[in-house]
C-alpha cells in the first residue's frame, strides 16, 4: 500500500499520532490493525478507507516497528 507520495512531508503527521499514542506494546496485532482500521475511518471516511484487511501489510510494518 503507498501512502505517501514524495510531497507534502507533514501530510500525514495527525494520523501517525494517533497510531503511535495508541500502541500499546501488550496489545496483538489483531487489536493493533482494529485500532489502525478505525484511525483511517475517523481520520478519512469509511467508504474511501475500504475494508480492514487492506491495512494488514501496513499494520504489520508499523507493529513491527513500535
Amino acid at each position: 500500500m503507498r501512502i505517501y507520495s514524495g510531497t507534502n512531508f507533514d501530510e500525514y503527521d495527525p494520523e501517525i499520532d494517533l497510531i503511535v499514542s495508541s500502541f500499546h506494546p501488550s496489545k496483538t496485532f489483531q487489536d493493533f490493525l482494529v485500532e489502525l482500521h478505525a484511525i483511517f475511518i475517523v481520520m478519512f471516511d469509511v467508504r474511501l478507507v475500504g475494508s480492514r484487511s487492506k491495512y494488514k501489510l501496513l499494520a504489520k510494518e508499523v507493529y513491527d516497528c513500535l
